[in-house]
């Protein structure tokens, strides 16, 4: 099988890899066929500019994604091939993912290309959640 995927060669240095990919799904992974990914303008961004140490680079930048499911693993329960999902996963057009942490499916009849940016729902919450927020008594004006 061939895959696509955008790769980070060096600061400032982007380029589309097509190569031979030979996927190895474990007890609780799947493998996905990409639909729509989204771009994280800030942290993307930075990883790209090469001011992030914890990106190495040559790297596969990613941030989300909605996929088709394509195959499960052996000990994938409640997910089926076929089914589209929801996941924090790299800009490739394939990627073996854990059913494991943020790893849901899609409600049918939604637009899938706003899907991803349910990623930017998690953000607002953990930015609410590591805050100081306080939530008093409200007066209405």
């Amino acid at each position: 099988m061939k895959n696509r995927k955008v790769m980070f060669l060096g600061p400032w240095q982007v380029e589309t890899v097509e190569e031979k990919f030979s996927p190895q799904i474990g007890e609780q992974e799947v493998l996905v066929k990409k639909l729509y990914t989204l771009i994280s303008p800030g942290t993307e961004l930075a990883m790209l500019s090469g001011n992030e140490s914890w990106f190495p680079m040559p790297g596969i930048p990613g941030y989300a994604a909605v996929s088709e499911i394509v195959e499960v693993g052996a000990g994938v329960t409640g997910f089926n091939s076929g089914d589209i999902v929801f996941h924090y996963g790299n800009h490739t057009q394939y990627e073996v993912v854990s059913i494991r942490g943020t790893f849901l499916k899609v409600p049918e009849n939604l637009d899938l290309k706003w899907v991803p940016f349910t990623r930017m729902a998690t953000v607002a919450t953990t930015a609410i959640r590591v805050s100081n927020i306080e939530f008093g008594d409200y007066v209405s004006v």
